[in-house]
């Protein structure tokens, strides 16, 4: 609440307001299959990157072989042996012509375009939910406002009945003032029609995301 003397900027929605669209577009997010795919391949891409450099890093083989020898001569007694034998050979990159650097590179621009297109999605949906939650604020403000101007009409009336009775004004005046009053609250029943409008469809956009 503003202070004395202070007024709240009109511009800008209450603080509870905001509160409440950043946990609805949080909330979307989080249940959103394809914003979790999106992370998912970005996650891939950004790993691509890692095992494109690994093209510079010593790799070691290692094969390892174990089981029975049977052998037969045709001159001689026959043997079965129990045999195992094993091989590592290490390699490292000197020079492979830029291939590593162009794998690299490559992973590296698809873990970026992964990243705009995650990012593109979740800005997609951060705006939907915005644009409906603002309309929904802005159809419950002029409620709102149709309120006050009831408010403020019915105390017209009121004083132009008792200006009447005292033979101030006419009861044409008194007319006019209760049609006022009649037009401001079917102004009010409408603009509620279009609030639960608004409401249900932001429920919809929440729901869809």
């Amino acid at each position: 609440p503003a202070g004395p003397g202070i007024t709240a900027d009109p511009g800008e929605p209450p603080a509870d307001a905001v509160e409440s669209l950043r946990a609805a577009i949080i909330a979307a997010l989080k249940q959103n299959p394809d914003i979790q795919i999106a992370l998912a391949r970005q996650d891939d891409a950004r790993y691509g990157v890692h095992e494109a450099w690994s093209g510079y890093l010593p790799h070691v083989d290692m094969t390892i072989a174990m089981g029975s020898e049977y052998n037969n001569p045709q001159i001689g007694s026959t043997t079965q042996l129990r045999r195992s034998e094993g091989v590592v050979t290490l390699n490292q990159n000197l020079w492979d012509f830029g291939t590593t650097a162009n794998d690299i590179a490559r992973a590296r621009a698809t873990y970026r375009s992964a990243q705009w297109s995650t990012r593109e999605r979740i800005e997609g949906i951060a705006y939907d939910i915005s644009e409906s939650y603002l309309n929904v604020l802005e159809r419950q403000k002029l409620v709102d406002l149709a309120n006050d101007e009831i408010a403020a009409t019915e105390k017209i009336v009121k004083m132009v009945t008792i200006q009447e009775d005292l033979g101030l004004t006419t009861s044409a005046d008194v007319s006019r003032a209760s049609a006022r009053l009649d037009n401001v609250r079917s102004k009010l029943l409408d603009r509620k029609s279009a609030l639960q409008q608004r409401s249900e469809e932001h429920t919809s956009e929440l729901q869809s995301h």
